[in-house]
């Protein structure tokens, strides 16, 4: 019994140092999340998150950026939480905003992609406070710092990263080598003999030069007769000859 008793004496201590190790953390937490949840902090965040992202995708090659970013988001949506303002669906707007916008930038949708992004973004700000003025005020204003850091980044490091994919820099010139297609309007008309079947594209030979045609849809086999019945630009287009074509 002694024993048990002695175990249980110096058992107790232990939970209770435990115990209060767990209470001072959660505090600890959610003392740090009561911070990071304050508008300007918030905004802050969301000022680095938005600079580091435009700039990983701006600098490639650059990951530090990106990180910083990320990291920044997280501390935002993690004050989100512990201020009881997040219930999730903020963290999949936000994430399904940057996928959006990533596409936006290899995929072409005419800015649609690009649209859908920042409204998913937009939402999933809106979610994380605890008014929508804040949360506007704080958006528009971390966008527009993020905008000017990168503007000027973007300036000085204009010669590195996907920045040069969206300028064209170099002009086509013809001392370089370089001549505008020119116009096909001078086969209308004329017959050739196809050199590979056209199914519907092929190669035809026409005056002894091989030219690359199309057909309206039909497929014509090889060494067959056809004749050029449309001419659009630099595209080809010809049909099967036969005795009845003028």
């Amino acid at each position: 019994m002694t024993a048990l008793t002695a175990a249980g004496l110096l058992l107790l201590p232990s939970q209770g140092f435990a115990s209060e190790s767990g209470m001072l953390l959660a505090a600890q937490t959610e003392s740090a999340g009561s911070w990071l949840s304050i508008p300007a902090v918030a905004a802050i965040l969301l000022f680095i998150g938005f600079a580091g992202t435009m700039l990983a995708l701006l600098l490639s090659g650059f990951a530090a950026p990106g990180l910083i970013g990320i990291a920044a988001f997280g501390l935002f949506f993690l004050g989100a939480h512990q201020a009881g303002y997040s219930n999730g669906y903020d963290v999949f707007f936000f994430v399904l905003g940057v996928l959006l916008l990533a596409l936006e930038l290899f995929v072409p949708s005419f800015g649609i992609l690009g649209i859908l992004g920042a409204l998913a973004l937009f939402r999933a700000v809106l979610m994380s406070f605890e008014d929508s003025f804040t949360a506007v005020v704080c958006m528009l204003t971390a966008l527009a710092l993020a905008v000017i850091v990168v503007t000027a980044v973007a300036r000085r490091f204009r010669d590195r990263g996907i920045w040069n994919r969206f300028v064209l820099r170099d002009r086509l010139t013809s001392e370089e080598g370089f001549l505008p297609a020119a116009s096909k309007e001078q086969l209308l008309g004329q017959r050739g003999i196809t050199i590979t079947p056209l199914r519907p594209a092929g190669i035809v030979e026409i005056g002894g030069e091989r030219i690359d045609v199309v057909t309206s849809g039909e497929f014509i086999a090889q060494h067959a007769a056809v004749l050029v019945s449309r001419v659009e630009g630099t595209r080809v287009i010809v049909k099967e000859s036969t005795n009845n074509d003028q």
